[in-house]
């Protein structure tokens, strides 16, 4: 009918209850097939890993959790390669991501966090920029460990079989104590044997104190991050604190998350280990860690401290929960 000009494809579709879209498409079909019923020629091999390989593979991620695309292949669909199944969880949305290393968590950390958390919700970031956080650190002479990576859809970063749980503290080669302000770094202190009492008060007596002179900053103004470390939370370093009247905030435990001074570890692991030469050795180890620590971007500590506020929503959000930080 068309072809003899009597009637345009919207005339024909009416008459045969379609669209014309679906009219004009059978026309052109004909054209190419010289046959309505026959499906247009493809080019090239037919797909190997069909739909449900694909639905199978995430099937097994969701089952499995960390799980490789090159395991796939090798365990359940040696017909492909793996570049072929990674290309096809990626045209299903997945990512390949490393794997989130979160604090294993107990009951009572979960009920601790959301306490803490609910009790400064309200603060806003001024409040918050009158916190200084400290934290000692470990540092390896060839960078941290590796991470596992996993497929995962946007947004599942903390499903439980997307994370590997960690426990503080691992092993390394230098070790530091350190502090920031919401006006930059304080002093980077090297600790070369175990932290002791009083060792720790002595540290909190030069170290800290010498970075709120450093800064021009009145101790009578500042809450000190205090964590649930017991030499924290000793006479002596109670003590400490109180005769130079400083006020300590108190910090559940397994909250790295919640302690923006973690954050800038791992960006001073990475300014450390992108240097050229690398570390070798200890001294030179700690020669580069005093370095990138003094060249810290004032910018990057604004935006740590700015994220705060966010941190503690996500911790009420998640009921006491890993957070994405």
């Amino acid at each position: 009918m068309v072809d003899h000009g009597h009637k345009n494809f919207a005339q024909v579709a009416g008459e045969v209850g379609r669209d014309a879209t679906t009219v004009s498409r059978i026309y052109k079909r004909y054209h190419q097939t010289q046959d309505y019923n026959q499906v247009a020629p493809r080019s090239g091999c037919p797909c190997k890993f069909t739909e449900s390989d694909a639905r199978r593979a995430i099937f097994e991620i969701n089952k499995g959790g960390a799980v490789t695309a090159s395991q796939l292949q090798r365990e359940i669909f040696p017909h492909v390669s793996a570049d072929t199944i990674e290309r096809r969880l990626k045209e299903k949305g997945l990512e390949c991501c490393k794997q989130r290393k979160v604090p294993l968590l107990s009951k009572r950390h979960v009920e601790e966090r959301l306490a803490w958390g609910e009790s400064l919700f309200s603060w806003t970031l001024d409040n918050w920029s009158a916190v200084v956080y400290s934290d000692a650190s470990q540092f390896n002479i060839f960078g941290s460990d590796g991470y596992q990576r996993v497929w995962r859809m946007p947004g599942e970063s903390l499903d439980p079989k997307n994370t590997t749980k960690k426990v503080a503290h691992g092993g390394g080669n230098v070790m530091v104590w350190g502090c920031i302000t919401r006006h930059g770094v304080g002093c980077l202190q090297r600790i070369t044997t175990k932290l002791d009492l009083p060792g720790y008060a002595r540290i909190l007596t030069e170290d800290l104190l010498g970075s709120l002179s450093n800064q021009g900053i009145n101790p009578c103004d500042i809450y000190f991050q205090r964590d649930k470390d017991r030499k924290q939370w000793t006479k002596l370093v109670a003590t400490t604190l109180k005769n130079h009247h400083i006020d300590s905030l108190p910090w559940p435990a397994a909250s790295p998350d919640m302690n923006i001074i973690e954050n800038l570890w791992d960006h001073l692991d990475g300014l450390v280990h992108a240097q050229k030469p690398p570390p070798t050795n200890k001294e030179i180890l700690w020669r580069y860690l005093r370095e990138e620590w003094e060249a810290i971007d004032q910018g990057y500590i604004n935006s740590l401290y700015e994220s705060i506020p966010t941190r503690v929503m996500q911790l009420v959000q998640q009921r006491g929960g890993n957070t994405e930080y």
